[in-house]
């Protein structure tokens, strides 16, 4: 799981079209569930980091659906 949203991160912080597809995705809803799951864990806290980093990369794209 770790490898899948540190990747997805990288994606997003790289590629405007991306961040474009993620939205249209509903990736954004996934997000946030995974991030109503975690704990205080220091995996979780791992995870809470790329999502967030994530969802500020989608914020920076201008024009998202």
């Amino acid at each position: 799981m770790i490898l899948w949203v540190s990747r997805a991160e990288v994606v997003t912080r790289l590629s405007p079209e991306s961040c474009q597809r993620m939205a249209d995705g509903k990736a954004v809803d996934v997000l946030y569930k995974l991030m109503r799951h975690c704990n205080r864990s220091l995996p979780h806290m791992e995870l809470l980091k790329y999502a967030l980093c994530i969802l500020l990369n989608l914020s920076k794209v201008g024009k998202l659906n």
